[in-house]
């Protein structure tokens, strides 16, 4: 296996450890990590929308993160599958459901950890920027793949 190919599961192993460290921590842990990130926000929001409450403003904040962490998880997984192989449908479908399966048993951990829930509420919302991700990556691919065509000619 290439040097490359490697590092990219690498990447891809190491994100999946971010994403259950996260989940491992007991509620009131989260609840201080991502209300220090909404309050800095906040701040900065309500000068433009000044009448946004801070309790929808954090829930926003929490459903964000779940899908910006799988959009990451999705180019990063479609950028390992591609690697090992050139066939676009199967490094989706390979994405899509490694990314969907890891959101599930995600869910399913916080079920065991103090103050948590699994919901399936961010099953769907991790799913879905799972998906956007790997469109980001292949929108990105087919770019500079033109370009380097583009100059080879």
């Amino acid at each position: 296996m290439k040097k490359s190919k490697l590092f990219s599961w690498i990447l891809v192993i190491i994100w999946m450890a971010f994403i259950y460290i996260l989940s491992s921590q007991p509620a009131s842990e989260s609840i201080i990590l991502s209300g220090s990130i909404t309050n800095r926000l906040y701040n900065l929001v309500i000068l433009i929308f000044s009448n946004i409450e801070i309790d929808i403003f954090h829930i926003f904040i929490r459903k964000s993160a779940h899908f910006i962490i799988y959009l990451i998880l999705g180019i990063l997984l479609m950028n390992a599958t591609y690697k090992n192989n050139n066939l676009y449908f199967k490094n989706i479908l390979i994405a899509l459901l490694v990314s969907t399966l890891y959101a599930v048993t995600d869910e399913i951990h916080q079920l065991f950890v103090l103050g948590r829930a699994g919901q399936l509420i961010d099953v769907f919302i991790d799913t879905t920027g799972s998906i956007v991700g790997v469109f980001i990556f292949n929108v990105l691919h087919k770019i500079t793949f033109h370009r380097r065509k583009k100059y080879e000619n």
